[in-house]
């Protein structure tokens, strides 16, 4: 098994699992594998309709809180993916007005809010931008003004 540690912004160390400790509850994230690693993430984070759309959280604030956008759950995902050496990316998608954050990995698009795989097209969402890790840590910190 190994955990995600997000010791920094940029910095990520392999262990078992993530766990922190929040005002009212523990959360844990495991990362046994990006199986649980992504199923544990959909199970934990929940979709915060409230939350200003324009602030992106850190990982460990998705986890402290236990709620975030999409982008927020996306780039914990990502995160996740990274520390067990997980080749993804973060993808925007596009719908009419709406957009959508997720993470391509092993070649399809994973919807990590639903734990399911998605077929973007067939949805009517198209793919506006691909961002790896490094790039993707790069946009967050231009997210960080609340």
């Amino acid at each position: 098994m190994k955990f995600l540690f997000v010791i920094s912004f940029f910095t990520l160390v392999s262990c078992d699992a993530v766990i922190f400790f929040g005002d009212n509850s523990s959360e844990i994230i495991n990362m046994g594998n990006k199986e649980t690693a992504l199923e544990s993430i959909s199970h934990n984070i929940k979709y915060d309709f409230d939350k200003n759309i324009e602030f992106w959280q850190k990982p460990t604030e998705t986890i402290g809180v236990g709620s975030g956008i999409c982008i927020d759950s996306a780039i914990l995902a990502l995160s996740a993916m990274t520390a067990i050496n997980e080749p993804c990316k973060l993808v925007w998608l596009k719908k009419g007005d709406m957009g959508h954050a997720c993470i391509r990995i092993d070649g399809k698009l994973f919807d990590q809010q639903a734990n399911r795989f998605m077929d973007y097209e067939s949805d009517g969402w198209r793919i506006v931008g691909e961002y790896s890790f490094t790039d993707a840590m790069k946009l967050l910190s231009m997210h960080r003004i609340k």
